[in-house]
């Protein structure tokens, strides 16, 4: 019972505010340096926007409180899921909040899935912006395939972001890797630093670059 109460909770402040400071829905800027393009993604702000790399090959699509991440034409079933929910105030990353979000990782898998098993669990393995954040790693059985999913609640002052990646187990590792060094390069611009000139804004995606 103590369980499911926690769970409603965290569920609750889960739902999307409309006044959450980070809006995922995205723009993303094609940059070139030294000959080579990557795709640059931000997500406005009061301040000015965050931005981060998109992994090579990669699309985004989003909305306010909830962008998601593919990989076209991929066999591994690779997404990648961001959501923001906003704070009343700065609230720690306590013990309740964590037992809280990992049920609430296990109870968002598909219908369907078995033999769930954690495989990880760590405190600020990744900080974004030096804010602290928790990790949980499962496996889970589906259609008679082996998925691995890591799930990282970053805890800010006004908002906690919650990153969820996704694929067969036998991609992870070299997949993950590449998302993780993609959330890496997130960091805050002021509105003063945002040149009036940059390359052209693209769609919400960028295209895979040719083999």
């Amino acid at each position: 019972m103590f369980s499911r109460l926690l769970f409603l909770l965290f569920f609750l402040g889960l739902i999307p505010s409309s006044h959450a400071m980070v809006d995922l829905t995205p723009t993303v800027t094609a940059i070139v340096e030294d000959s080579v393009t990557y795709h640059e993604v931000g997500f406005q702000t009061p301040e000015g926007k965050v931005v981060f790399t998109l992994p090579p090959g990669w699309t985004i699509r989003g909305q306010k409180n909830r962008a998601q991440m593919t990989l076209p034409d991929d066999k591994s079933s690779a997404e990648a899921i961001v959501e923001v929910t906003s704070l009343a105030k700065p609230a720690p990353l306590d013990e309740t909040t964590i037992a809280a979000f990992k049920q609430q990782v296990i109870a968002s898998l598909p219908p369907g899935s078995t033999k769930v098993t954690t495989v990880n669990e760590a405190q600020n393995s990744l900080m974004l912006s030096g804010n602290p954040s928790f990790e949980f790693v499962i496996t889970y059985d589906l259609w008679g395939k082996v998925f691995q999913r890591s799930a990282l609640l970053v805890n800010g002052p006004q908002d906690r972001l919650a990153f969820r990646f996704t694929c067969l187990k036998a991609d992870f590792v070299a997949l993950n890797t590449n998302f993780r060094r993609s959330l890496m390069t997130w960091r805050a611009v002021a509105a003063r630093e945002i040149p009036k000139s940059v390359a052209a804004n693209e769609p919400s995606s960028s295209p895979k670059p040719a083999a």
